[in-house]
């Protein structure tokens, strides 16, 4: 089958798009060594770029061993293992100085990690898909592997951003529609009572 230019085109497109939302996440966990925290369900099967993939392994296994994860120290660590020239130089360095990172806000990373969970979730059905067809996999084992994939990405936030996530603004409280709760026993028990 061959595939018509609008669909390589629409390919190519969405791959840069992947390929950028996994830059933004990158540079971010190389510039903010908390970061890494945020995310404790992403994983390195999540990026599609091998060079991502392998950024991303690095900065884990430095997280986990207690080491700090910011560029120089990523750096070093794939320049002791002889991965920094398959990687590239040139690579790590600008995402370690990727200067719009510091103008995004959580929701921006969020909407990224969104889309590398999506095009993630796309990969892996689509491999399952193959798999079945081939016999290679039963239906039952497809589902649940479809089920798992289709879990979204958590984001943990910490007191400061859970506290700036549940104020409002008096206007907002003025405009607020509260419903009255349900009354379970007479005047004095409601809905949510202790």
């Amino acid at each position: 089958m061959v595939e018509s230019p609008a669909e390589n085109e629409g390919d190519v497109i969405n791959s840069a798009m992947v390929n950028g939302h996994e830059a933004t996440l990158l540079s971010r966990f190389l510039n903010d060594e908390m970061a890494i925290e945020k995310y404790p369900d992403l994983k390195a099967e999540h990026f599609a770029s091998p060079v991502h993939r392998q950024i991303f392994e690095t900065i884990l296994t430095l997280h986990y061993d207690g080491h700090k994860t910011i560029f120089p120290v990523v750096e070093d660590y794939l320049r002791s293992r002889g991965k920094l020239p398959e990687i590239g130089e040139h690579t790590i360095s600008t995402l370690a100085s990727d200067n719009r990172i510091a103008a995004m806000d959580e929701s921006c990373f969020a909407y990224a990690v969104d889309c590398v969970s999506d095009s993630y979730a796309e990969r892996e059905a689509s491999r399952i898909g193959r798999d079945l067809a081939a016999g290679k996999i039963t239906g039952d084992f497809a589902r649940e592997k479809l089920e798992q994939i289709r879990k979204p990405i958590s984001i943990k936030l910490n007191w400061l951003e859970n506290i700036d996530r549940s104020t409002v603004r008096s206007s907002e409280l003025a405009a607020m529609e509260l419903s009255s709760r349900k009354r379970l026993l007479g005047e004095w028990l409601c809905e949510g009572d202790y």
